[in-house]
């Protein structure tokens, strides 16, 4: 047949520092190590670094463990087998992009964010924490409900908190009020609310993947009225919201999400698309394309 000439494909060049990508590898095994040697167990059997110039998306460093070599994978079933066995660590999965986990507190921004931007609170608003709050769990208007406890982690609570201090302190009950509301208080009747949480959830990133340039990224779960009707048959109710208020419940997110909601704040509030590819060449050296 013909004989062509192979021809050099595209490069790409990463937005990776690897020196900061280095010691991200290195302090997360490390933290790990640490942790599963002071519970005397494998407490922590994975972990995830990224680190995200907020200004442009730029993904600066990503790391994932446990993780596993290319060439073992070539050269040892029996060493595939141990990764695919591994139910707890998963190595085979990028847990930056493709696992999900509840966020918690760090869900608390959204809230706060809704919150400030809708009124419910103000900088200034104060609200009490006795450390347990009981609500009227209920599923429609006239539901009489059933009365369900909510904690604060300062079971004996944090008292008088300001909006900057519940942030601060990271108060569970500060952030149930303001999210699903509660009588005598301050704020709006209903609080921010599982439609707001939602709305706002969804702008600073959470609930759809985010297009990083890497394959299998989730897009997790903001739970919403429809959702829980569709999906599990049953109304919302008045303790999905709370929970919801401090990410906790239905809500699940990848750490990328977290990142991202979490960098929006900090450029002024613009979603940056995360991304790890900063340039194209092609097989001489020549700019094809600039990802900006």
């Amino acid at each position: 047949g013909e004989v062509r000439q192979p021809t050099a494909g595209n490069s790409l060049e990463l937005t990776i520092d690897t020196r900061l990508q280095a010691a991200a590898d290195t302090a997360l095994r490390n933290r790990m190590e640490a942790i599963n040697l002071f519970a005397g167990e494998v407490r922590t059997p994975l972990g995830v670094v990224i680190a995200m110039n907020p200004q442009t998306g730029e993904i600066l460093a990503l790391s994932t463990l446990p993780t596993y070599s290319n060439n073992n994978i070539l050269s040892s079933a029996t060493y595939y087998e141990s990764l695919t066995a591994d139910e707890r660590g998963k190595p085979l999965v990028n847990h930056a992009i493709s696992s999900t986990f509840p966020p918690g507190s760090t869900f608390k921004l959204v809230t706060s964010v809704g919150a400030l931007t809708e009124g419910v609170v103000t900088p200034s608003t104060t609200l009490f924490d006795p450390g347990v709050i009981p609500i009227l769990n209920a599923y429609y208007p006239n539901d009489p409900g059933q009365t369900k406890e909510f904690f604060c982690h300062k079971r004996d609570g944090h008292g008088n908190v300001q909006f900057l201090k519940g942030l601060a302190v990271s108060c569970n009950v500060y952030f149930y009020k303001v999210g699903g509301g509660y009588p005598g208080e301050p704020i709006r009747d209903g609080g921010l609310g599982i439609d707001n949480l939602f709305r706002y959830a969804s702008a600073l990133g959470y609930g759809a993947p985010l297009g990083i340039e890497l394959p299998a990224e989730e897009g997790g779960l903001i739970p919403s009225r429809d959702w829980k009707r569709i999906t599990l048959g049953e109304s919302w109710s008045t303790g999905d919201t709370y929970n919801t208020a401090t990410g906790q419940g239905f809500v699940l997110a990848t750490p990328l999400q977290v990142l991202t909601s979490v960098a929006t704040i900090a450029n002024g509030g613009r979603v940056m698309w995360p991304h790890l590819v900063e340039r194209v060449l092609d097989g001489e050296g020549n700019l094809v394309r600039e990802v900006e």
